[in-house]
């Protein structure tokens, strides 16, 4: 008897519609990020510019200490409205004072007609004042230096252009749709697989050892449908998934992006080609289809749901591992042998399609190597559906098969 599409595709379709009808998990897939990513997006938007705007506003308070009586330094500060000088010996950052600076003489290594001096900031990274303070207090110290330089080539009658003898002019040859796609290159892929894993675990898990646990896998093995065809169905059913999870919130992000306040307003310059995007999702699907045929593998060889979701965290902990070294390095320092493991090719291929770079060769690759593995484990999900000790026992049903077998 022959493996056929048709009673596959009713059991696809047998699966799925249990699964929709759950109200609940449909809110969770769909609904949920429909909803939230919007809000949580521009909610993050408006409190982050609201809080450097308060931080633009807020007043710094510095202890200024001029032990080497440097001229004109507390007037450069005064200066600023940004900045109050406080007076107290003992002053403790975060609580008396945002900032302490000291000036000092330097010792004279270099005998010269002029002392020079050493400047000592005192500053708590931890703290977004301490540190828009030092931000103040470093561009009072530049002009303070500057002032102080040409003071002192004035009285030598020196020309001061003959210090810059060159006029530095950058030209950034990155459009602003190339600098936004470098940087979303970097999140994107880290999110998206993200989705494709979530999407697919809970279902893996519970139509494959959420049906033993539920005895309802006995009735579906009665019926007149083949092992193999129900094994390949699950992983179908557990690959849709994964792809409505992760388009849902991609979408439900793109669109929060979107509308969302003036602090996102790069995005605006964000844009795809249609060939890109195609690439992107004939990189995906392998991907899933890998990810789907895994988790069922998992579900099968577990003996129940609890057992199953413990087995499936060392495959999570494995894709974040994967993801986290591809993205902390370059695209252009993977080679042939970086295509070929799951999850991370993914990832640097959509980099690669998002930054518009020339590595075709590696996508392809990449698609190609998590096709094999995609196969091979749908070839052993189908193995492991034909033998019923593993469908209902798990990897445990061979021992107990073999011991019954010699006893």
């Amino acid at each position: 008897m022959k493996i056929s599409l048709k009673r596959i595709k009713i059991i696809f379709c047998k699966e799925m519609t249990e699964i929709f009808r759950n109200v609940s998990l449909f809110f969770i897939l769909i609904v949920f990020p429909a909803v939230v990513y919007p809000f949580v997006i521009s909610y993050i938007g408006e409190t982050a510019q609201k809080e450097q705007n308060k931080l633009d506003m807020s007043i710094s308070r510095i202890y200024l200490r001029n032990d080497a009586k440097v001229p004109y330094v507390e007037e450069y500060f005064l200066e600023d409205d940004k900045i109050t000088l406080v007076e107290t010996p003992n002053s403790k950052i975060g609580k008396d004072c945002d900032l302490t600076v000291k000036f000092e003489k330097s010792p004279d290594l270099f005998k010269t007609e002029y002392e020079n001096y050493s400047v000592k900031v005192t500053y708590d990274s931890t703290s977004k004042k301490s540190t828009k303070a030092l931000e103040r207090a470093e561009l009072i110290l530049k002009d303070i230096t500057k002032e102080t330089l040409y003071s002192r080539i004035e009285e030598k009658q020196i020309d001061i252009e003959i210090l810059s003898p060159f006029s530095i002019g950058k030209i950034n040859l990155a459009s602003k749709h190339d600098i936004v796609s470098d940087m979303l290159a970097d999140v994107l892929p880290f999110m998206i697989i993200i989705f494709i894993m979530s999407g697919a675990l809970q279902i893996a898990v519970d139509i494959t050892a959420g049906e033993k646990d539920r005895k309802t896998i006995q009735t579906l093995l009665m019926s007149c449908v083949l092992n193999g065809e129900i094994a390949v169905a699950k992983i179908l059913v557990v690959a849709s998934s994964a792809l409505i999870c992760c388009f849902s919130n991609f979408l439900s992000i793109c669109l929060a992006v979107r509308f969302a306040p003036s602090s996102f307003s790069y995005i605006q310059y964000l844009s795809f080609p249609v060939s890109a995007l195609f690439t992107c999702i004939a990189s995906l699907l392998p991907l899933i289809l890998f990810i789907a045929a895994l988790l069922v593998l998992i579900g099968i060889a577990a003996k129940n749901q609890v057992e199953a979701s413990l087995y499936s965290m060392p495959v999570l902990m494995f894709g974040m591992l994967a993801l986290i070294s591809s993205s902390a390095s370059s695209a252009e320092s993977f080679n042939f042998l970086s295509c070929l493991i799951p999850v991370s090719n993914s990832a640097v291929s959509i980099k690669l399609i998002m930054t518009s770079s020339s590595g075709s060769l590696y996508i392809a690759a990449s698609i190609l190597s998590n096709l094999v593995y995609s196969f091979f484990i749908v070839f052993l999900c189908v193995k492991a559906f034909q033998n019923e000790n593993v469908v209902f026992y798990g990897v445990s049903g061979l021992l107990h098969f073999k011991k019954s077998r010699r006893l």
